[in-house]
């Protein structure tokens, strides 16, 4: 049968198709797979949350945490699209506040606001109970006028929606100095009027989207996971003082986090220990085993994965011929989908022309792991030190001195957690820095 695309429309829309960072990019639902096998991927998250929703009375906090690119933002949205009895509403930090520097109550609080009026803005809850979103951000601006933090510039764009919110959001909470510092200032000075005003309005739009009494909306404030800070230890913006910001925030600022009228759930980096709320794990797609066989159970879910993303009258096989091709960029994911979806677009740009040959495959592979790793300044002496010593001992506990690395390295995807450990997960190394290790340590690998 004759292609029906061209070879360039065909390689576009396959690119376009996985190039998407997060699940709530448009269109994302459409290639959504299930992978609801618990030796595949550990606890079904969509089914313990929706466990825990219907079974919680009042407002209440649930954590999830989980590497990247291992499908939670899919997952939470697929959760809030089976809710049927509650409004879901989604607020993504990261397009307001910038993944790279700490984290406070107060400009989250903020976010949070300003999030929850963009969702209604889309339509969200029912329209005859929902006031204009513009009567919530007005209100919004008049609490931050109270508590004396001026510098904010925030719209709802033109007629046909939300457009600029996160643009001037953004440019007002994470660009400006003089805002955040305000933003501190009333939060250190007047921290209970501080929760009142945010929380009259947070309460008010609970109350005009809940439909049924006594179930409270849903809202998933999503990529606080994504906060990790710089490499550089000397840096204002360092991982350690991002990390500090992320705990004390958990640690401290329980009173803010817990939403007048909602059941919320927060997605968070590994490292936080929260007692007033409960953590649930989300795990990478297990592509090996323990002892290093590979698991066809996860390559099959990983392959399902990628042929629902090819272009409709098309297949696989017109990129990726080989089985063995296919089973090397699989296996090279370590079944993270970011890196599933990263390589096969390396592959993508790599060849000349379609199909791609074994040269193409393994060079796209390289490519990418240059990338991963970040260029010849990426991953330091010790960073590696650590790799072995998790590629050696699958359950390895970090020294203290070891803990900022490990939880970097976590962050950045290089150690993976797979299910069916001890603990419910055991640790692996992501297979394309398994031969930098194995040059640091032979055999380690």
């Amino acid at each position: 049968m004759a292609d029906t695309l061209s070879e360039t429309e065909f390689r576009t829309q396959l690119r376009l198709a996985t190039s998407q960072t997060q699940g709530i990019a448009a269109g994302e639902p459409d290639f959504y797979v299930p992978i609801d096998d618990p030796g595949v991927r550990g606890v079904d998250l969509c089914q313990r949350l929706h466990s825990i929703v219907t079974f919680t009375v009042g407002p209440a906090v649930t954590l999830v945490t989980g590497p990247r690119g291992s499908g939670k933002t899919s997952d939470l949205l697929r959760f809030g699209g089976q809710l049927r009895d509650r409004p879901f509403l989604y607020a993504d930090i990261e397009d307001v506040l910038r993944p790279n520097e700490p984290i406070d109550a107060g400009r989250l609080l903020i976010s949070i606001v300003a999030l929850l009026v963009k969702d209604v803005a889309r339509g969200k809850g029912d329209a005859h109970k929902v006031p204009d979103a513009r009567s919530f951000l007005d209100r919004l601006k008049s609490a931050l006028g109270r508590l004396r933090i001026d510098g904010f510039d925030i719209t709802l764009g033109g007629d046909t929606g939300p457009a600029s919110l996160d643009v001037t959001m953004r440019a007002s909470l994470a660009d400006s100095d003089d805002v955040r510092r305000q933003v501190q200032q009333a939060m250190k000075n007047a921290r209970a009027e501080f929760r009142r005003e945010m929380f009259d309005i947070i309460g008010e739009l609970s109350r005009a989207l809940t439909t049924t009494p006594g179930r409270l909306p849903v809202l998933v404030v999503d990529s606080l996971d994504h906060l990790r800070g710089q490499t550089d230890p000397a840096a204002i913006n360092s991982y350690r003082s991002v990390r500090e910001s992320v705990e004390a925030l958990f640690a401290d600022f329980g009173d803010e986090l817990r939403l007048p009228g909602f059941h919320v759930v927060y997605c968070v980096p590994s490292y936080v220990h929260c007692s007033w709320a409960g953590l649930h794990d989300m795990l990478n797609i297990k592509t090996i085993t323990e002892r290093g066989d590979l698991f066809p159970p996860g390559l099959s879910a990983l392959e399902r994965v990628l042929r629902a993303r090819v272009p409709h009258g098309e297949t696989l096989e017109r990129l990726i011929p080989d089985r063995r091709q296919l089973e090397t960029v699989l296996v090279n994911s370590g079944g993270s989908f970011r890196d599933l979806f990263r390589l096969l677009e390396a592959v993508i740009f790599n060849a000349p022309q379609a199909p791609a040959t074994d040269a193409s495959i393994a060079g796209a592979v390289a490519e990418y792991r240059r990338q991963f790793m970040g260029g010849p300044s990426g991953l330091n002496r010790e960073q590696v030190e650590i790799l072995a010593q998790v590629a050696a001992d699958s359950q390895y506990i970090p020294t203290g001195a070891q803990q900022a690395d490990f939880e970097f390295l976590e962050t950045l995807g290089a150690i993976l957690r797979y299910p069916d450990g001890p603990s419910g997960y055991w640790l692996g190394v992501h297979p394309l820095l398994r031969d930098i290790i194995a040059r640091v340590h032979p055999g380690a690998a």
